[in-house]
């Protein structure tokens, strides 16, 4: 299915019609299984108003009944969901040293995901033939099947007025490539790139179990970088560029390292895991007891931890501080309601989340800390790679009849 991006202005009534499919699929995303009562209720729309859009979305596709269900004072209605299974989207996530490629539905439904390592060493045009191959895959996997759309998650500095990466620290060339264009190109399909954060950002809001119905959610990546996606009542904060929520090149120390972005002491240097993997390494000769050797991973560092390794643990403490002081900058900038600590230095649990809420309430006024939430995400599977995927099924439901037109 080849959708075709819309740039005609329609009339004022085709407009608020599209926006109130849009509202009613935005609600029942968060709602599952629900009524048109409750729809009616929701947003304030006339009954009959309700019925007219899903019966609209329901000849196109998107929305089905699922049988009775109970309401307030014992009352029985028709339920109703999205129909998960009509359409699907490409997920893609690029880091620093591994494409993740996934399929998923307009629920959010997790199909499968498919992982290659890419390397600095042979560039990033090798890097994007290899997910131009993946992508290839997906659909060769899908023929038969409806496939609107592909979402794309960067690690950035991303500038989203040019539709490119501005710098991939530790693996450059990619500020050369237009991936959307690239993508588009190949496949026919339309593609929409967003922050890997901000993508995080959104898997939260719409799918996770810490989500919040309205005010402040940011969403931190703590991986081989360190962002931010910062949500104020369903929508990204992207700012002018598309850079908004870049903390990891946020200073924390004027006099620090001098960053590949040309500012110093940036948040990135002190807090990834690419660091900690590198400090543990630098002490190695300083602990010769210690569980880790030479080579040590990311992984093995966790297990020491869990071991009683004096060295994974001084590093880690080290790492997860930093992390902290770089939350409270966010704390104070945007004044969240929720903090979800998703990517690598997550899967390290509880043990993280202690040090960072502990470095938090130091350092933050008692009154904001008590109406803060810092919780690690509560995805099984990668919330950023299901976020590009639910960037593009955002997208392309912003404007639901164009489905039924491609």
């Amino acid at each position: 299915m080849h959708i075709k991006h819309s740039h005609r202005k329609g009339t004022n009534l085709e407009d608020v019609q599209e926006m109130n499919r849009s509202l009613i699929i935005r609600l029942m995303r968060k709602m599952s299984v629900c009524s048109r009562a409750d729809l009616a209720k929701a947003t304030g729309l006339k009954q009959a108003t309700i019925t007219n859009i899903i019966n609209d979305l329901m000849d196109w596709g998107l929305v089905k009944e699922v049988g009775i269900i109970g309401g307030e004072k014992g009352r029985r209605s028709i339920g109703i969901a999205l129909n998960g299974e009509m359409y699907k989207v490409i997920g893609i996530r690029l880091a620093r040293k591994y494409i993740y490629v996934g399929l998923y539905d307009i629920t959010g439904t997790e199909y499968y995901v498919k992982t290659e390592k890419i390397s600095i060493l042979s560039g990033s045009a090798v890097a994007l033939k290899k997910m131009k191959d993946m992508i290839r895959e997906v659909l060769k996997d899908e023929e038969g099947n409806k496939v609107i759309g592909i979402g794309v998650a960067l690690p950035g500095p991303f500038i989203r007025t040019e539709g490119r990466i501005a710098l991939m620290t530790e693996f450059p060339g990619w500020e050369n490539i237009s991936i959307r264009e690239e993508l588009e190109s190949e496949f026919g399909l339309p593609v929409y790139l967003e922050h890997d954060a901000n993508a995080g950002a959104l898997a939260e809001w719409w799918l996770g179990s810490n989500s919040i119905d309205k005010g402040v959610l940011v969403y931190i990546t703590a991986g081989q970088g360190v962002g931010a996606g910062i949500i104020i009542d369903g929508r990204v904060l992207r700012g002018s560029l598309g850079i908004a929520g870049e903390i990891g090149h946020m200073s924390i120390a004027y006099d620090g390292p001098k960053c590949q972005c040309g500012n110093r002491g940036c948040l990135e240097h002190y807090c990834s895991t690419s660091v900690l993997v590198r400090e543990a390494m630098n002490e190695l000769p300083n602990y010769p007891e210690s569980v880790l050797h030479k080579d040590c991973s990311l992984n093995s560092i966790f297990e020491a931890i869990k071991a009683g390794d004096e060295l994974a643990n001084k590093v880690f403490l080290k790492i997860a501080r930093y992390l902290g002081l770089g939350i409270v900058n966010v704390v104070n900038a945007y004044n969240p309601d929720v903090i979800i600590i998703g990517d690598e230095l997550s899967q390290s649990g509880l043990h993280l989340l202690n040090i960072v809420r502990k470095t938090v309430e130091e350092h933050v006024l008692p009154s904001i800390y008590k109406n803060l939430r810092i919780e690690l995400s509560s995805f099984s599977n990668d919330p950023i790679l299901v976020g590009a995927g639910a960037l593009a099924v955002d997208k392309i439901l912003s404007r639901p009849s164009q489905i039924c037109s491609a």
